[in-house]
């Protein structure tokens, strides 16, 4: 005879449940994970844009000398070639050598452009507002023993941090699911509303109007038709394959360390090299313009110099 009534539950202990929210739990680390690999390699692809940008200005720098090198050859062969001095084939190169070297420094320019573009593009910089790079990214690059490459890779990789997380989280969910005779425990508590119509206090030697109910329930599976053979399985196979996600992670990124590092050897190697060759070359050019001012250099074995 209840006029209104309010019940309440809560689940106190169920581990199919609990194993449900591990598992939304996983496929959340695992989208975190995927937004964070894509944000690294966004910031990777500036990084690599503003070093080209930088080796750009570089190469086009060497450009424009190489042409005003050419140039100054082509004018003093055309000169000489008016006095009679050259032949009209020594010109034809002159203009030749000219000719590449505006060529070269085109090319340089067209690259130079089409990498600050791209970098513009990658930091949501207009196009025709000007850049300008602020220093050597090699001066920024910390000097890490090769010892602790992988290390720091490891730790600076939001992938592997994602399915370590993910395969935590696995884990415990394929707990949960081979316990197969866990009870699933739950609190209840009821209010009903009585009335007194139709007489029915007549029919109880106590009667309230207000009733209040609380208890406990407790549901051990017994009969569960495969059901948790099913749910341990796919739980085992979920846990098992971000495991095997980690593994070729962890394996792709030692790779990946392993490469840099010689990539890094042969460049540092290489620019060595490449200074040694500079100061000899600089060293050369100071003593050939000491020849042409004391006059016993040619100013055409000056400028020749300078297109090397």
């Amino acid at each position: 005879p209840s006029i209104a009534s309010i019940e309440i539950r809560q689940t106190i202990y169920d581990p199919l449940r609990r194993s449900a929210v591990y598992q939304a739990q996983a496929r959340v680390s695992e989208v975190e994970g995927t937004v964070a690999r894509s944000c690294q390699e966004t910031i990777e692809k500036v990084l690599a844009a503003y070093a080209r940008c930088w080796v750009d200005q570089a190469v086009s720098g060497t450009a424009q000398r190489r042409v005003d090198a050419a140039e100054a050859i082509r004018r003093r062969v055309e000169a000489l070639a008016t006095e009679g001095r050259q032949t009209e084939l020594d010109l034809e190169r002159a203009k030749l050598q000219s000719a590449r070297a505006r060529q070269k420094l085109l090319n340089a320019d067209s690259d130079r452009d089409l990498d600050l573009l791209e970098l513009k593009r990658l930091i949501g910089w207009p196009g025709s507002a000007p850049i300008v790079l602020a220093a050597d990214p090699d001066l920024a690059v910390p000097d890490l023993p090769n010892s602790e490459n992988l290390s720091a890779a490891r730790a600076a990789d939001p992938q592997l941090h994602s399915l370590s997380r993910e395969v935590e989280l696995l884990g415990h969910s394929a707990r949960l699911e081979s316990k197969r005779y866990a009870p699933v425990i739950e609190a209840s508590a009821q209010y009903q509303r009585l009335g007194k119509y139709n007489d029915y206090d007549k029919y109880f030697l106590t009667f309230t109007p207000d009733s209040v109910a609380v208890g406990v329930s407790i549901a051990i599976p017994v009969f569960t038709g495969g059901r948790f053979d099913d749910g341990r399985a796919r739980a085992r196979a979920r846990l098992e394959h971000a495991e095997a996600q980690r593994a070729a992670r962890e394996s792709d990124l030692e790779l990946a360390v392993r490469r840099a590092e010689a990539d890094v050897s042969r460049a540092t190697a290489e620019k060595s090299l490449s200074r040694r060759s500079r100061g000899i070359e600089e060293q050369a050019l100071s003593a050939l313009q000491m020849l042409v001012r004391e006059g016993r250099g040619e100013l055409s074995d000056l400028d020749e110099s300078q297109l090397v």
